[in-house]
């Protein structure tokens, strides 16, 4: 899929001049005249990245960028100004709003220079994103973990009766049923022979006897 590069300037002529100058290139570029209509249709295919005009009679070109970062925060922004208006590009550059800026007349080998390190940060940001997305999944499960630990290497109230095991809520639970819920462990049941004696003493004596007759 080729990257998406907008380009937005009340000139048309300047738009021809800058589709022309991509010509050979192998993006895919969008050009808008009006800076209301590009964020309408870009909603449709959103850009890798967007290069504005700073006067336009309808919007800023730093207000369109700004409206462009809140769509779509990973895609890189260029603004493009005469060169009274550069004060006004080295302070959205200052504010974190553009990725860099391109005085009219434009070099062609300038701006595709340019548009190529714009779309390594685009990628750069998406890569970034899922990394962070993936340290963020790393640490949830991490607390959660250490949660558990917590919970099962602490103070555990049981009663010293039926040895139920009593929550932070306040519940009274199987000690089987806490351990299992808190921890990543499950259990088999069977019987020890203390019980077993205290519980069955005829079938226990009997075993006792078949034990000894086999020795």
């Amino acid at each position: 899929m080729k990257e998406l590069i907008a380009f937005v300037d009340d000139e048309p002529n300047i738009l021809r001049s800058l589709g022309r100058a991509l010509l050979d290139d192998s993006y895919e570029v969008a050009l808008f005249d009006d800076p209301l209509r590009a964020l309408e249709e870009l909603e449709k295919s959103p850009p890798q990245v967007v290069v504005s005009d700073q006067e336009m009679p309808r919007m800023k070109g730093v207000e369109f960028l700004e409206a462009v970062r809140e769509r779509w925060p990973e895609a890189t922004r260029i603004i493009l100004t005469a060169h009274h208006d550069f004060h006004a590009a080295m302070k959205a550059i200052n504010n974190g709003q553009v990725f860099r800026f391109l005085c009219k007349p434009w070099d062609n080998g300038e701006l595709k220079q340019t548009l190529h390190n714009a779309l390594e940060y685009h990628l750069l940001q998406v890569e970034n994103r899922k990394l962070m997305n993936l340290l963020r999944r790393k640490n949830d499960k991490l607390k959660d973990c250490a949660a558990r630990i917590r919970v099962l290497s602490g103070m555990l109230p049981i009663c010293s009766c039926c040895k139920k095991i009593r929550d932070d809520k306040g519940y009274w639970q199987q000690i089987e049923a806490y351990i299992r819920r808190h921890s990543e462990a499950d259990f088999t049941h069977g019987i020890c022979p203390e019980c077993a004696k205290k519980l069955y003493p005829d079938l226990f004596a009997s075993l006792e006897k078949r034990k000894i007759g086999k020795l």
